[in-house]
């Protein structure tokens, strides 16, 4: 598995962890929902000197072979850099929606509807 397909795949785990987590509890969806932003930012961070150096990361994979599809994604530094502002800003959403919303709200839902729309704009960023 290459590194740029983890882009797109934590923010979707966390996106199904995150309403479980939150049946054990407020924190525990939180900290799920942060922990994929968390890592997200962090392949990221590895990605980061091979991008600057110009290099595009790429991954294609024959996803209907008999129709000619694939699946691609491909990072250079223009998605980087769109995909760092939607996992940074990600994370400060998730840590102030565990801190200020109210005990009532469902907030397992909330944080996997937002890791489900972080990993769209991300795939949306990488995808080819």
């Amino acid at each position: 598995m290459n590194l740029v397909t983890l882009l797109v795949a934590f923010p979707a785990a966390g996106s199904l962890l995150a309403p479980i987590g939150a049946m054990r509890g407020r924190a525990t969806a939180a900290w799920t929902a942060a922990l994929s932003m968390a890592m997200s930012l962090g392949v990221l961070a590895v990605l980061l000197p091979s991008v600057l150096a110009g290099n595009v990361m790429e991954y294609r994979r024959p996803w209907i072979p008999h129709m000619e599809w694939e699946l691609a994604f491909r990072l250079d530094g223009l998605s980087l850099a769109f995909c760092a502002i939607v996992f940074a800003v990600g994370l400060l959403v998730v840590l102030y929606a565990h801190y200020d919303l109210p005990r009532t709200d469902r907030l397992g839902r909330f944080l996997g509807l937002l890791l489900l729309f972080a990993g769209g704009h991300d795939g949306s960023s990488v995808g080819r």
